[in-house]
């Protein structure tokens, strides 16, 4: 594979990868959310110490931290939006009808390659060179 083709590829995998970063970001957010939900009970069976903190509940903090959370999450979103929307128009320069399908299962709907020679009726094999012809002649 060439150089230009290499950086076209990059490109159209972009989507896939920001895609799982929102996936574990939203993971963890779901995780953080459950941890906030179980209160901390007291215990009296220990001598307390008065001690100057900030003033917040325990609880401000998570708080403060799902929304930092929910915040880089709808960014993330935002950005897949645009680079989706890119990708989509990279993918519709191409003429060749089966090449456009089998960017569009592979870079929009991440199917892995067997799943798109299966949608489309050809060989693994098949598939791999229509993709090379895609590479080749997408405009990016």
């Amino acid at each position: 594979m060439n150089q230009e083709n290499y950086e076209k590829k990059k490109f159209l995998q972009k989507a896939y990868r920001l895609a799982e970063e929102i996936e574990i970001n939203q993971e963890e957010l779901n995780r953080l959310t459950e941890l906030s939900t179980m209160l901390k009970g007291l215990d009296y069976s220990q001598t307390k110490i008065q001690t100057s903190g900030s003033g917040d509940a325990a609880f401000v903090n998570k708080v403060n931290e799902l929304a930092d959370i929910k915040e880089k999450i709808n960014a993330k979103l935002r950005e897949l939006k645009e680079l989706r929307n890119s990708i989509w128009k990279a993918i519709y320069t191409l003429d060749n009808t089966e090449e456009r399908l089998v960017c569009l299962y592979r870079y929009l709907k991440f199917y892995d390659w067997e799943t798109v020679a299966d949608k489309m009726h050809l060989s693994l094999r098949q598939v791999y060179r229509v993709h090379g012809f895609a590479l080749k002649n997408i405009k990016i």
